[in-house]
């Protein structure tokens, strides 16, 4: 299974085998369908025992369970992953409890974490800051790496801010379940769209 995020916040995941191998000069089928603006930030491969790792430019950071990312057809405009009139998402990553990550910025910091200690959110959580950076800075690359408990690593900052409530995270699922419900089938001219291919 492949999740494919973007930086105004959406997310789509669906079966690698929906993206048939083509060549290199192959334009290649729509892995999901891009509001005006938006951009692909990252694209994951998911396994078992993950967790979807999203930050934003303005250093904030949370995991998401893989399974709250439900399974549709490429090619659909996804679902939520973040909240893009909060801040903008600057990369995701598929992250082990057993590893560390690596933060750079756009002015050339370089940060180190250990993966266990970013909390768990629902994919409407806003997160907790995981980068500190100076006012014109942002994050720029998102790395996974091997843990070492000897290196040197940032701790996480708390946030104060609450999940959402109950009625809020109610009008979010419906959102969620409208955008999903435009997916498109799996058909001939669907699959032959270009923006997506697996060498």
């Amino acid at each position: 299974m492949l999740i494919v995020a973007t930086r105004n916040g959406q997310a789509i995941r669906f079966n690698e085998a929906d993206a048939r191998p083509m060549g290199r000069s192959g334009h290649g089928v729509r892995a999901i369908k891009l509001a005006e603006g938006d951009e692909v930030v990252g694209v994951c491969i998911c396994r078992e025992g993950g967790t979807v790792l999203t930050v934003t430019e303005n250093g904030k950071g949370r995991r998401s369970d893989i399974d709250t990312y439900r399974i549709t057809a490429r090619g659909g405009k996804g679902i939520r992953n973040y909240d893009a009139s909060k801040d903008k998402v600057a990369a995701v990553k598929i992250v082990d409890d057993i590893d560390d990550v690596l933060l750079s910025s756009q002015e050339g910091i370089i940060i180190r974490l250990h993966a266990n200690e970013i909390p768990v959110q629902s994919r409407y959580g806003s997160g907790v800051r995981v980068m500190r950076l100076g006012e014109n800075d942002k994050v720029m690359v998102l790395a996974r790496t091997d843990h070492d408990d000897e290196a040197q690593t940032e701790s996480i900052e708390a946030d104060t801010e609450d999940e959402p409530t109950a009625e809020q995270l109610a009008e979010m699922e419906a959102a969620d379940e409208a955008s999903a419900a435009e997916a498109p089938g799996l058909t001939p001219a669907t699959r032959n769209k270009p923006h997506f291919h697996i060498n």
